[in-house]
């Protein structure tokens, strides 16, 4: 009920999805809880429905990608009133482990897990610690906003979610490890400008071609020039740069032409997808036996320790940052140190791939 009352607050129209597949929360109690259970979560959905309080979409069998999903119904949002409603993001778990199937699940564990949760709980502890806000965007009341992506889509954030946490790949630590969770990694990077921390204005700081630079530093080679315009396409790097990624995350060739025929679209885009890759191929010799492996699974892991990086020294130094994978957000007048501490990660990051880098 509180979760029906928290998305109606911001997006009336917004479903919470959750599933009645009975595999989906194996093992999840390190995740959700175990009031979250099969025995309990379909169940309740149910019961609310019939006492019409929610309004369910059931999702019948054998239909593929959307899961059932429940939202408060007038019913409910006239019987329990709760202006001071205010949701406080606490994530169960802050280290969380899925496999092949993108699936979250069990594990033991280790110095290393401990470690890794240890410092995400500092560094929420830090983001908590500092007001962050938003001069752009929809309000949509107190607690969170609306925007426009740049596709024409509705993104609407919590200010509640302010928690990171990391999520490693594939049932492994080497793989993926990215931090997600918090409000304005949703935001459209065009928004983003207007954060403010306590008030005060912020500047967005990136790397520009980290995958490319750190498979270049790896095979002891410095990346010269744009990694994304090519002959012929310059008037499309965008694409150019979602093609070079898919690529790189992509298992096989064929996976990777479907993937980027369908960002291409329309007639002949197999054929132009496959023409994109020969020469996206052919201008990055030197790491062309990183495409179509999975290499940007552990290229994921390489960014989020970064990441990682760069939070826990800029609290060394008494600054509190904000990332979004591989760029920084912090106040204005912090924006040179924290581009040094950039630098000095990526740097250490590059030595731990080429020992032998200067």
């Amino acid at each position: 009920v509180v979760d029906a009352l928290i998305a109606a607050r911001t997006s009336p129209e917004r479903f919470n999805s959750y599933s009645r597949r009975k595999g989906f929360y194996s093992g999840a109690d390190r995740y959700q809880g175990t009031a979250y259970a099969f025995s309990t979560l379909p169940w309740a959905v149910d019961q609310l429905t019939a006492l019409g309080w929610f309004e369910h979409d059931l999702a019948p069998p054998g239909r593929l990608g959307l899961q059932s999903a429940f939202r408060a119904s007038p019913a409910l949002l006239e019987a329990v009133k709760a202006p001071e409603l205010v949701f406080v993001y606490e994530p169960l778990e802050s280290m969380r482990l899925k496999d092949e199937n993108k699936r979250l699940i069990d594990y033991r564990d280790t110095a290393f897990t401990e470690a890794k949760r240890r410092n995400l709980a500092r560094i929420n502890e830090a983001v908590r610690s500092v007001r962050i806000d938003i001069g752009a965007g929809e309000s949509m009341g107190e607690h969170g906003k609306r925007f426009t992506n740049e596709g024409g889509g509705e993104v609407v954030v919590d200010f509640g979610r302010d928690q990171y946490h990391r999520v490693f790949n594939r049932s492994k630590w080497t793989l993926g490890g990215r931090l997600y969770g918090p409000w304005w990694q949703s935001v459209p990077s065009k928004d983003r400008k207007a954060i403010r921390i306590d008030g005060d204005p912020t500047n967005e700081l990136d790397e520009r071609h980290l995958h490319p630079c750190l498979l270049y530093e790896k095979v002891g080679v410095k990346l010269e020039g744009d990694a994304y315009t090519l002959p012929g396409w310059e008037d499309h790097r965008p694409l150019v740069k979602v093609a070079f990624n898919v690529m790189l995350n992509a298992d096989t060739p064929r996976a990777a032409a479907l993937a980027i025929a369908g960002e291409i679209g329309g007639q002949g885009a197999h054929k132009l997808a496959l023409n994109l890759m020969t020469l996206i191929r052919h201008k990055h010799t030197r790491i062309a036996m990183f495409f179509c492996t999975g290499a940007g699974r552990w290229l994921q892991r390489a960014d989020s320790d970064i990441a990682e990086d760069v939070h826990l020294k800029a609290l060394g130094d008494g600054i509190v940052t904000l990332s979004v994978h591989d760029s920084f957000i912090a106040k204005h007048q912090h924006s040179g140190r924290l581009r040094e501490l950039m630098d000095a990660a990526l740097m250490r990051k590059i030595r731990q791939l080429n020992p032998d880098s200067p």
